[in-house]
């Protein structure tokens, strides 16, 4: 061994005593329960993340095409995201064993400041991705968290487990008279992500917190949707299962007219607005982005709509805090429609159903995928290789012939609708609507299901060649009652007291192998007085239905 060599090796070893020291050995194995309980009970760390970050950091898997470069086809990394608001060094450790982390050379990034990431080529690494960042502002080094683990989505599996959240509609809680916890500022503090944070630290520890403590924080002061969906994240971390993805089902920013003054900001600031909201979004997500890739199906309350003048300020920002994959893996240049594959075997195809209609639609023809868009739907699917795929979309392309509750005039992309036979029960011309083009396209080329957001149950539709999934919510039931009465509704979905869709608060998990689907749905909070989980009367956590789904084989 030369000098340099030893010098290498010293300084490795001085290094590793900035930080925790890992486990010697794989004999215990990585858990996110365990995690977090480390990362919040533990002094060495700030949870979330330290002051000095402005969010935590985002993992994300890309399959690269460079164009005219075919030597880089289809090359496969882990992106890793960061953002300080403050001058740091910055170094990463990684490795695809714990025993292992250390003994790699880190990357390092001095003098940071503001968004930069970094891409980690995957030829070498197994099925399980270890790493550990650490920073400094002086002039030592400090963990900014324990050490972290997210599952290899390209890596050969049988099973695959995704996590889905629909309408988280935080932008509906009415901060602008609340009374957040530790804060008698609400206007100032809404866009932290504080009171979200401390929802989920005792919501950890203990579920029932809010009912045995008499808070009316959450409940009285109208933060109920913020409340249950910190309640949503704790639920996942105890059930100890790190998923391979989480898909964000859409509705969760409300960059949308009326919802700006309730959240104290003023129109006509698109720019400050979206970049506010979505900075929102990613901080309160920070409690997973860097375990779990978490994927975004953009929605009609996102400000992406294609008649909104605001729609270019709000995808900047998106694309800026939630990067998908795009233009470098032929997907969207927007980033709003793109496919994800897990190992050789699974594609999911994520649409935009809101950004390409022009016109505030006043029926459900007038929803439109766009010519650019359907041409790569058309391409994706005729080309793909994979033996399971499904599409995700915030509402069908279509739906009941009137507005949210009911009233007509406007087409909202309300319900179950996905076949001609389907229109045609309510006396539409399927011929008009691009629903059933698009279904019929995915049965034509393999499809197995679709899940889609929007109205706010847990409702699954099986037609036989393919199924179509309501995605359940955290959202808190209040308005969700009055569509049950719009026309339609009763027919499609059926009624709650019979239990034929389920009222939130939920989380799906996803269970998909080659020949099967397992849907598991689970109480995600403490229920709300209108829910029908009433009837069921589950302990958070408990799962309350499942749906299992053997693919047709024609």
């Amino acid at each position: 061994m030369d000098r340099r060599e030893f010098l290498k090796l010293l300084l490795a070893g001085l290094l590793v005593r900035e930080v925790k020291p890992c486990p010697d050995g794989d004999s215990k194995k990585w858990n996110i329960l365990d995690h977090f309980h480390e990362f919040l009970e533990s002094t060495e760390y700030s949870f979330p993340y330290p002051e000095e970050f402005l969010y935590a950091e985002r993992v994300m898997f890309l399959k690269r095409s460079l164009p005219f470069r075919p030597q880089y086809e289809g090359t496969k990394y882990l992106r890793i995201d960061f953002a300080t608001h403050e001058h740091v060094d910055v170094k990463l450790y990684l490795s695809d064993r714990i025993r292992t982390l250390y003994r790699r050379p880190p990357k390092v990034f001095k003098n940071v400041k503001g968004n930069f990431y970094t891409l980690i080529p995957l030829e070498d690494m197994g099925k399980e991705i270890y790493y550990q960042v650490l920073y400094r502002k002086n002039k030592k080094f400090k963990p900014l968290s324990p050490v972290r683990m997210v599952r290899n989505i390209f890596a050969p599996r049988r099973k695959i487990i995704v996590y889905l959240f629909a309408d988280g509609h935080v932008f509906d809680d009415r901060f602008n008279k609340a009374i957040p916890i530790k804060s008698n500022n609400p206007l100032k503090d809404e866009f932290t992500g504080v009171y979200f944070f401390d929802f989920l630290r005792k919501s950890f520890d203990n579920p029932q917190w809010i009912l045995e403590e008499n808070n009316t924080n959450a409940m009285q002061f109208h933060l109920r949707n913020t409340f249950h969906l910190a309640e949503g994240f704790a639920t996942l971390i105890r059930m100890g299962d790190l998923p391979e993805a989480i898909i964000k089902m859409g509705d969760d920013i409300g960059l949308d007219h009326y919802r700006l003054k309730r959240q104290g900001l003023l129109k006509h600031q698109w720019d400050r607005d979206a970049r506010l909201l979505w900075r929102r979004e990613r901080k309160i997500w920070s409690i997973l982005t860097p375990l779990v890739p978490v994927y975004q199906v953009i929605g009609n309350h996102d400000g992406e709509d294609g008649w909104k003048i605001f729609r270019k300020a709000t995808i900047k920002h998106r694309k800026m805090m939630f990067y998908q994959p795009g233009i470098w893996e032929f997907n969207s240049s927007d980033q709003d429609f793109y496919s994800v594959e897990f190992g050789d075997w699974l594609q999911f195809l994520v649409l935009d159903v809101v950004g390409y209609t022009k016109k505030l639609p006043v029926h459900p023809g007038k929803w439109t995928l766009g010519n650019g868009q359907m041409r790569w739907l058309e391409d994706r699917l005729k080309s793909s290789n994979y033996r399971v795929k499904f599409i995700f979309l915030h509402h069908v392309l279509g739906g009941f012939p009137s507005g949210s509750g009911g009233e007509p005039g406007r087409a909202y992309g309300r319900g179950p609708l996905f076949t001609e036979e389907d229109y045609l029960r309510h006396d539409l011309e399927p011929e008009s609507i691009e629903q059933p083009k698009i279904t019929n396209l995915a049965i034509k080329n393999g499809v197995k299901g679709f899940f889609y957001g929007h109205d706010h149950v847990h409702f699954v539709k099986n037609y036989g060649k393919f199924f179509a999934m309501a995605v359940g919510t955290t959202n808190e039931v209040a308005e969700e009652k009055a569509w049950e009465k719009i026309e339609g509704w009763e027919e499609e979905y059926g009624r709650s007291e019979d239990l034929s869709f389920l009222n939130s608060p939920i989380i799906e998990k996803l269970e998909i192998t080659p020949e099967n689907i397992l849907i598991k749905t689970f109480c995600a909070s403490v229920l709300d007085k209108d829910s029908n989980l009433q009837i069921l009367q589950p302990a958070i956590g408990e799962e309350v239905w499942r749906t299992l789904i053997e693919y047709d084989k024609g």
